[in-house]
């Protein structure tokens, strides 16, 4: 009895150690998300086609 005990100890043990670093993996994905999705957003910014109409160029 105690060696399944044990054993159902050391399982659970293992199971959350890869749940966690799962869990650490998708945190930073998440916020290296949230730094690249806005500056991506930036670099196509609506302020860039009017200065250039502004100025009298073409857009295309």
């Amino acid at each position: 009895m105690k060696a399944r005990w044990l054993d159902q100890v050391l399982w659970l043990e293992g199971r959350a150690t890869k749940e966690r670093d799962r869990h650490n993996s998708l945190r930073l994905l998440t916020i290296i998300g949230g730094v690249i999705v806005p500056a991506m957003v930036g670099f196509k910014s609506p302020n860039l086609r009017s200065r250039k109409l502004s100025d009298g160029q073409r857009l295309g």
